[in-house]
């Protein structure tokens, strides 16, 4: 880190003589990450790897997700230009293998994450694609077993190679390329001398479109390994792992948790239950992690996700089809583990309950490896069927994540309960593993944030905004920093008990060491009478490759391998701390309406430090905001740079006929150039779009008798850009003499409205709705408001003289 240390300073100090003036023209963006050249690091060892993509120059530091694990990297000298960067990088022996994330960080920010391998085995870095035609196939290579082959992906070609081999020797083989994000489907194909296919392998489950399985070879002698796309597609920031040796070709274990900081025994169904005994190092606020699993210590190891152990463990011990005496028996709270090992297998676990107990119940199997589509059916004591549970989903950048079954269950009885697992589809084998946990329910909270990277400046802030899902608890939740520097705060650092978002303040004091560096959020809630407590860790979800636009500029859907990330990216922010900013932002409003089909405006204030003249360029983002150009977006901007002479602007916001009513949080992002590098400040605001106007009576609920005449005020509710007319009519008939249209003028913020009830209407309730039309800009607008419901009261019985 001190070549980083040295480069700020260099920085500093050239800061404290003169302010270099950047030339006219827009402002880098934030430097992005193509390709990893090799996708993968030895552990142990120092591994040389090329960065590509866009933005790079300035190569300072590399970041990894790696837990608790510090990285060495340094960037190779003359190596940094904007579409490559080098860099020597140093992962300690003890890391563990797996899928991590990799970002580089510049003197202008930090970039996206890229998936990176560790590794133990030797690595090999083919020849890269230019040196090939891209039809090309490459030629033959001879490999020596173990291995660890690096190679790009080109369209069109088969990459060989040649590997010797005993007669019944079982290797194992795997790809890793569609884990590193890309839209990469690798096949493998295994030929004899004559060119006989003796194996191929496509899709395996839990690994998106790769492969990692074993084959035994029937004769001694030279075989060919051959990899491919299998549609023939290629791209030039497309690469491929090729793993060979005698790793275990297991993607699940059973059980698939365990108790960190202990030795567990797990089995692996794939390779006919063969144990292995695991050392669980301690992995803190990691509920989820990778493991090395290994046959023996003198042979390589593989890995596989695992589980921190939260209750026992109960395995399925067969027969136990039927919810019967042959079911295998739990005590909750438990953990269920088995393996549906055949078609149409049902696995069956019975536990007893109290009328009146809550337990939770929560289904894995994706996130285990697991190629199980699971359904859970729970019956009762007299055997009736109580739930039947399938997929659940969330919801992430607009789309429907699917997860497994989960649901709260309360017995209405005393008892022996069951809980049957099946597969979706009847289907079964080794590589149809789960995991149930079920567990009486406690206070819990789930807490997320939008952000996962940022560059703070010195004696600057950038905003940090944090969702709350509250379950069976209520008050304010603390937030806690971990792994921050020294000088690094969050404020506020409360979630209050009326909020389920709040955006902080992560800032930093002048004495803050420049930097990088991993930081963790932690929440802690304790009930008001002590009696309770929960945590919870600020999970995020960052973009891995870029989200492809089709033809009609609209983002397709995300592909699984950019929705599952490797564990360890799941709740780690990277943080880069800088020199300090020469401007700074302010936002007098911290709310904007914009009127549909009108515009509307929003004003920037800026400061800026002696002798610097840079233009300060603006860009919005979030909720429905895009691109004037990507015309399925609704809503876009404009806004001026802030220059010298002018240092407060006015952005102003656009919308097309299709924009929705919403009210979402906007990123204002800030940049300028500063000595060859860009500084950027984001700013959060909010914007309100909202029709131009929205009747409403001064109260939508109201009572009477048959015979009352009502006299209603209606407010009209517009926006303050808009003082068109509203016209008002009736949306059905309810058998009440309303007037056929009503007009609210230009300048009226009320109407009266007179309602008369029939003297013979039956009691009863009236649901009344009007459309409101009014013309705002160049469109007619239509609402269905205001409402109305008239609860029709019986006529008070005279009394008798």
């Amino acid at each position: 880190m001190v070549h980083w240390i040295r480069l700020f300073h260099g920085i500093t100090g050239l800061l404290s003589l003169t302010i270099l003036l950047a030339a006219h023209g827009r402002a880098r963006s934030e430097p992005f990450i193509e390709a990893v050249d090799p996708p993968v690091v030895r552990r142990g060892v120092v591994s040389r790897v090329t960065l590509r993509g866009n933005d790079l120059h300035q190569a300072v530091d590399v970041w990894m997700s790696l837990p608790g694990i510090p990285l060495s990297a340094a960037p190779v000298a003359g190596s940094s230009r904007s579409t490559e960067a080098v860099f020597d990088i140093l992962v300690p022996a003890h890391a563990p293998l797996g899928l991590f994330g990799l970002r580089l960080a510049t003197r202008s920010g930090l970039s996206n994450v890229h998936p990176v391998l560790v590794d133990e085995l030797p690595v090999t870095k083919l020849s890269p694609a230019t040196e090939f035609r891209s039809t090309q196939s490459r030629p033959l290579v001879k490999v020596q077993l173990p291995c660890c082959l690096a190679a790009p992906c080109r369209p069109e070609s088969v990459d060989r190679y040649a590997i010797q081999v005993a007669a019944r020797q079982t290797l194992s083989l795997e790809v890793v390329g569609s884990r590193f994000g890309k839209d990469y489907d690798p096949l493998i194909t295994i030929r004899d001398r004559s060119g006989r296919i003796v194996a191929r392998r496509d899709n395996d489950p839990g690994l998106f479109y790769d492969c990692r399985f074993a084959h035994t070879f029937e004769s001694s002698g030279q075989f060919i390994v051959e990899v491919r796309d299998a549609r023939f597609k290629g791209d030039r920031f497309w690469n491929y792992i090729l793993r060979m040796g005698s790793f275990p070709a297991a993607n699940v274990v059973v059980p698939a948790a365990a108790k960190p900081d202990t030795t567990s025994v797990v089995w692996l169904p794939e390779e006919a239950n063969s144990q292995i005994t695991l050392t669980v190092p301690a992995r803190p606020r990691m509920p989820v992690f990778f493991q090395d699993i290994r046959h023996s210590p003198a042979e390589p190891a593989t890995w596989v996700p695992l589980h921190a152990a939260s209750f026992p463990a109960t395995l399925e011990s067969e027969p136990n089809d039927h919810a019967d005496e042959t079911a295998t028996l739990a005590t909750i709270p438990t953990t269920l583990n088995g393996v549906l090992s055949s078609p149409g297998d049902r696995d069956c676990f019975a536990f007893r309950m109290n009328r009146g107990q809550t337990i939770n119940i929560t289904a894995q199997s994706r996130e285990i490896g697991s190629a199980a589509d699971l359904e859970l059916i729970l019956t009762g004591p007299d055997g009736g069927e109580l739930q039947r549970l399938d997929d659940a989903s969330y919801v992430h950048r607009k789309v429907a994540v699917p997860i497994e079954a989960r649901t709260i269950f309360a017995a209405r009885k005393d008892g022996l309960h069951c809980l049957m697992i099946r597969e979706m589809a009847s289907s079964g084998g080794p590589s149809f593993t789960y995991h149930v946990n079920i567990h009486a329910t406690v206070p819990s909270m789930q807490l997320s944030s939008d952000v996962s990277r940022l560059t703070v400046p010195q004696q600057s802030w950038q905003p940090l905004p944090i969702r709350v899902v509250r379950d069976r608890l209520s008050g304010p939740i603390e937030l806690t920093l971990t792994g921050a520097p020294t000088g690094v705060t969050l404020e506020p650092s409360t979630i209050p008990a009326d909020r389920n978002e709040i955006v902080c303040r992560l800032q930093a004091d002048a004495a803050t060491m420049p930097g990088l560096s991993t930081l963790e959020i932690v929440g802690h809630w304790k009930s008001a009478d002590g009696q309770h407590q929960a945590t919870g860790v600020v999970t995020v979800h960052p973009l891995i490759d870029r989200q492809q636009i089709d033809k009609d500029r609209r983002l397709y859907s995300l592909r699984e391998n950019q929705l599952r990330l490797p564990p360890s990216l799941r709740s780690r922010f990277a943080l880069l701390i800088t020199p300090p900013a020469p401007f700074s932002i302010d936002l007098p409003e911290a709310s904007i309406i914009l009127t549909k089909y009108q515009t509307g405006t929003f004003p920037i204030a800026t400061r800026r430090q002696p002798g610097f003249a840079s233009p300060i360029r603006f860009a919005v983002s979030g909720g429905q905001i895009g691109i004037r150009e990507q015309e399925r977006d609704n809503v876009y901007a404009e806004i001026p740079d802030a220059t010298v002479a002018q240092p407060s602007v006015d952005g102003v916001f656009f919308n097309r006929i299709n924009t929705r009513y919403e009210k979402v949080r906007v990123d204002l992002r800030a940049t300028a150039m500063q000595v060859e590098h860009s500084v950027t400040l984001v700013r959060t605001f909010e914007l309100d779009v909202r029709p131009g106007f929205r009747p409403a009576f001064e109260t939508g609920y109201v009572n009477a008798i048959p015979g009352e005449t009502l006299t209603l005020q209606l407010n009209a509710n517009r926006t303050p850009t808009y003082n068109g007319r509203i016209i008002l009519t009736p949306y059905q008939d309810v058998g009440l003499d309303i007037p056929e249209e009503t007009v609210i003028l230009p300048d009226r913020q009320q109407v009266e409205i007179t309602i008369p009830i029939p003297a013979d209407r039956a009691p009863g309730r009236i649901s009344l709705r009007w459309q409101s039309t009014g013309q705002v800009g160049h469109y007619e607008e239509n609402i269905i408001e205001p409402y109305l419901t008239i609860d029709v009261k019986s006529l008070p019985e005279k009394k008798k003289t």
